[in-house]
């Protein structure tokens, strides 16, 4: 493993434990400010698809999904989906690049099985979460809308 992936690799673990513990500290409408203000699921559909990247910018988007996922897998605490993807958006905001963080719901359950799931992309490539991500109907989004990044 080369010296940029190793200190990519760090970065995500550090950044995923931030969020984790963030997650545990604070309640979880501090934590949806923290993610700005609320878009519909439209809205960051569309956002994610006009925001073109550089290859350079796609490249390390890239990395930074496959580091955020690697260092999940082997640290010693589980790490949801909500934690996986604030820490690529941490992540990626740090490099400006622009992204797109949804919140959904389970396909198919009752409004009394809440069952939800975040998940982050970035010019239509996906960074966490996307794995699951066709098993839920998206209700939120978050992206910066003055596209600073």
């Amino acid at each position: 493993m080369g010296e940029h992936r190793r200190g990519l690799l760090m970065e995500a673990a550090w950044c995923l434990t931030l969020a984790r513990l963030r997650l545990a500290v604070f309640p979880y409408a501090w934590t949806v400010r923290r993610h700005g203000t609320v878009h519909s699921p439209g809205e960051g559909h569309a956002r994610d698809k006009e925001r073109h990247l550089t290859s350079h910018q796609r490249a390390i988007a890239q990395e930074i999904g496959w580091a955020v996922d690697r260092a999940a897998r082997h640290l010693p605490v589980v790490m949801t989906c909500l934690t996986q993807a604030t820490a690529g958006r941490t992540m990626l905001k740090r490099r400006h690049i622009p992204f797109v963080m949804f919140y959904g719901q389970e396909k198919g359950r009752k409004s009394s099985e809440f069952v939800t799931h975040a998940w982050l992309t970035a010019g239509g490539i996906p960074i966490t979460g996307q794995d699951v991500a066709e098993n839920f109907d998206a209700f939120a989004s978050f992206f910066d809308p003055l596209g600073k990044y």
